[in-house]
């Protein structure tokens, strides 16, 4: 697996990037994910079961996650429950897109965006 290999998968859908943030390092059950992806967005993203298991899939398709093994501590009870983890290759696609995140953003901060000395004379918004 190459660099190139990751950024072919480029960029994500954003609902791709917090799924595979979610479950970078630890495996996680699809409610898990929908929780931890609303908590570290504050709330600003609720993904839905049917968007989260139709990413699941296209994901899992595209080799960037995998299915987990149960963990020890999960006392459910629940058989049906299906963790995931990010592969190595998603891995590397998230930290591909994280940098390219980060490129934007210091690109959008040398524009000015959305300070007045950066709008053009004579236009207001």
């Amino acid at each position: 697996m190459t660099a190139r290999d990751a950024r072919s998968h480029l960029p994500l859908p954003a609902h791709d990037f917090h799924i595979l943030m979610s479950i970078f390092k630890d495996s996680r059950h699809g409610y898990g994910i929908i929780q931890d992806i609303a908590s570290r967005t504050g709330g600003e993203t609720r993904l839905g079961t049917s968007t989260l298991y139709a990413a699941l899939k296209r994901l899992a398709r595209t080799g960037l996650i995998g299915d987990a093994a149960r963990p020890a501590d999960d006392s459910s009870g629940d058989e049906r429950r299906q963790y995931f983890l990010a592969t190595a290759l998603g891995r590397e696609v998230v930290r591909e897109e994280a940098q390219r995140i980060a490129r934007l953003h210091r690109l959008a901060s040398a524009a000015h965006l959305g300070t007045a000395a950066s709008r053009p004379a004579g236009r207001q918004s």
